[in-house]
């Protein structure tokens, strides 16, 4: 004879009563087996089955989804946060964004996860994926830190490797230190990384490079003289 469970307990705390739990194949002893559109009680449990730092009971709250390791609120985060996704794809995890050096999701020493631009390099674990330019060298970020190059600094880039618009930061600094920006010399058609070519009319910043050298040659001619 088999008995139909009628008690409306839930063992495992998670939200989902052990009598639905059996009648819907998840497992009444395991806080992370569970349908959320089967909860009907309080989650009780501590558990984050997701793993970003936000517990499940906070998630059903949140209405954020609790198997989902992206989707949860920066705010909401109690626990030190163990999934290895990296929802913003720059190549730092989530956990290692939100942790920190330290470890602690509590103190503010992390980076945030989900802004591909507000990252450690030195933090680099997995690939990067985003298909940002934060500095607007007209590189992307990813073929940046292909490259050894700095994705932060925008005089710092592979010419050869631009493949987007040159943009924001690049066309304001000036990288080639002859005062004029390089968004102006982008215009003018001079060349923004030679302290040599470039439009004096234009200059508007502070000349930073050395200046350039003028060869001169000394041109002797002799002349002959008749006796």
């Amino acid at each position: 004879m088999t008995l139909a469970v009628t008690s409306g307990v839930d063992c495992d705390g998670d939200g989902v009563t052990d009598a639905d739990e059996i009648a819907a194949g998840t497992d009444p002893n395991d806080a992370c087996s569970y349908n959320v559109a089967d909860i009907t009680v309080s989650v009780t449990s501590t558990v984050d089955c997701d793993g970003d730092g936000v517990t499940d009971a906070d998630e059903i709250a949140d209405g954020t989804d609790p198997n989902d390791a992206c989707d949860y609120d920066q705010g909401s985060i109690t626990v030190p946060v163990t999934s290895t996704v990296d929802c913003d794809g720059d190549g730092v995890t989530d956990a290692d964004e939100i942790n920190g050096p330290d470890g602690d999701p509590s103190t503010p020493d992390g980076t945030n996860p989900n802004d591909p631009c507000d990252y450690n390099v030195s933090q680099i674990t997995v690939a990067v994926t985003s298909t940002v330019d934060c500095d607007g060298d007209g590189v992307t970020d990813a073929d940046e830190i292909a490259d050894g190059t700095d994705p932060n600094d925008p005089c710092d880039l592979n010419v050869g490797s631009i493949t987007v618009a040159q943009s924001g930061d690049y066309l304001s600094a000036d990288c080639d230190g002859d005062g004029v920006t390089n968004g102006d010399e982008l215009t003018s058609g001079t060349d923004p990384n030679d302290p040599c070519d470039y439009d004096a009319s234009q200059q508007d910043v502070s000349v930073t490079s050395p200046g350039c050298k003028v060869l001169i040659v000394m041109v002797t001619v002799f002349q002959t003289v008749p006796n």
